[in-house]
């Protein structure tokens, strides 16, 4: 049996990332995969507030069409990158 994990990161950009994936209905596989880590990575942004994510910001920011100034700072600029 699998032990259990620990409390999620209150990192501010881990809570607004996972928030926008439940609000769009898409998955951390979608998210991972989308940007090129591992799912293990994902996990230790999660979990541990490990900050490596900042290097895929855009890349992230783009997957959730977002501004990365949303994602980093809150600031209130979604986009659609579909028009």
């Amino acid at each position: 049996m699998r032990p259990a994990i620990n409390e999620l990161t209150n990192d501010s950009v881990s809570v607004i990332l996972l928030s926008l994936l439940k609000v769009q209905g898409k998955t951390e596989k979608d998210l991972t995969e989308y940007i090129g880590v591992a799912h293990t990575t994902f996990t230790k942004w999660k979990y541990k507030g490990v900050k490596s994510y900042r290097k895929y910001v855009d890349k992230i920011a783009e997957s959730l069409e977002v501004t990365p100034g949303y994602l980093t700072e809150g600031v209130d600029d979604l986009i659609n990158v579909s028009t």
